[in-house]
């Protein structure tokens, strides 16, 4: 599978990941745009719990209206963006990741994206049949 890269920018201290201009600078959407999405943003990470942090259940309930239920798709996006694995995700990795979906973004990047989201749910596990000496069928169940 291929990995999903952004442009990396160095952890300064002050450096506010919020900031449009860098987004911007980072992403194929433009200042404005970046702007938009912070409003949407903070609609979603209040939606539950009022940390200003987009956690699982509230990603659910945006995506499937829907915040009790477990959903395996649902999880494997929610992983994607959580791009720092912390449980949460903070503005700057929604971002980035909805850059994906941006009509300007390179087919490589939605392409890598697709198959994230797709080898990390096959990765999961299977049901395999496999033949084992000793039992009356010869046959046996094994959870991969």
């Amino acid at each position: 599978m291929g990995c999903f890269c952004f442009k990396k920018v160095k952890n300064k201290p002050g450096h506010n990941y919020k900031d449009p201009l860098i987004l911007a600078s980072e992403t194929p959407f433009t200042v404005h745009e970046v702007k938009a999405l912070y409003d949407l943003y903070k609609r979603l990470s209040s939606s539950i719990i009022k940390d200003g942090l987009i956690h699982k259940e509230e990603f659910q309930l945006a995506v499937f209206r829907n915040s009790s239920n477990q959903n395996l798709f649902a999880d494997r996006v929610f992983d994607s963006f959580d791009a720092k694995r912390n449980g949460v995700i903070e503005f700057g990795e929604f971002v980035r990741l909805l850059s994906v979906f941006h009509p300007r973004a390179p087919e490589s990047d939605k392409t890598a994206f697709e198959g994230d989201v797709v080898g990390s749910a096959r990765r999961i596990g299977s049901v395999t049949f496999q033949r084992y000496g000793g039992n009356d069928s010869g046959r046996g169940i094994e959870l991969c």
